[in-house]
């Protein structure tokens, strides 16, 4: 399954995901708030990732900062991933719109 098809799920296809999986899928949805409270008590790593990740995207710095410490993972270096993730999902032909896909 690529991004594209995983975004395509629909709510009842995805309870059968781990909840870190869950709560991606939900901010894929914009649903900020679903998605934290799917991974607001869970403590292993994987969950812990995606709560650093919502918290630094929402602005909210230290607390992405805490998590990624739960996880051994230096805040700098996470951004760094994060942004090549950003990049290559900016860059990719469904995320694109028809203007800039023709080269408008």
């Amino acid at each position: 399954m690529n991004i594209e098809e995983f975004r395509r799920q629909n709510p009842e296809q995805i309870k059968s995901y781990p909840l870190a999986l869950q709560a991606l899928w939900y901010d894929y949805q914009d649903d900020w708030h679903k998605s934290h409270k799917l991974i607001d008590t869970q403590s292993d790593r994987d969950c812990a990732w995606v709560h650093a990740y919502l918290h630094r995207k929402e602005g909210d710095l230290w607390n992405a900062r805490y998590w990624y410490r739960r996880i051994d993972i230096l805040y700098d270096q996470a951004r760094l991933w994060s942004q090549n993730l950003d990049n290559q999902l900016t860059d990719h032909p469904s995320t694109q719109t028809s203007e800039v896909a023709e080269g408008s």
